[in-house]
């Protein structure tokens, strides 16, 4: 909740629309005396501190890592909540991980047959919904 919340600020903020103008168009931004790079390098350094903190939250909860903490499986059910909430969009990004950890501990007896239903779900949002169930702002 805390990293929403820092990270909704943030993007809310003038350094939040800086990042957005040059992810949009980079040439554009720095047409209008944006410093790309140094934005670029700013967001690099956000994401990577978010992954760092994210990551202690998670060894700390697990109490021990190791290399099969981290499956592909994992991968793709990280990927497959921020596709099916919407690039860009951080409450998409939520209720996509809620839809999905509901789907996971629904379809808890079919095993394997869950990256089937996760499959099937996002086909369905890419079809009915392109830009995720919330879209992107």
């Amino acid at each position: 909740a805390i990293v929403l919340l820092v990270t909704s600020r943030i993007i809310e903020s003038d350094v939040g629309r800086l990042w957005r103008a040059v992810r949009e168009d980079r040439l554009a931004a720095v047409a209008s005396g944006v410093p790309a790079i140094r934005y670029l390098l700013m967001a690099f350094g956000f994401s990577g501190f978010l992954a760092g903190v994210s990551g202690a939250i998670y060894a700390h909860y697990v109490t021990a890592i190791s290399p099969n903490s981290f499956l592909i499986l994992i991968s793709f059910q990280v990927l497959a909540i921020v596709v099916l909430g919407g690039l860009g969009n951080l409450t998409g990004a939520v209720l996509g991980a809620v839809v999905l950890i509901a789907a996971t501990e629904a379809l808890r007896g079919v095993g394997d047959y869950r990256m089937v239903t996760y499959g099937v779900i996002l086909l369905a949002v890419i079809l009915f919904r392109p830009r995720g169930i919330l879209g992107s702002r």
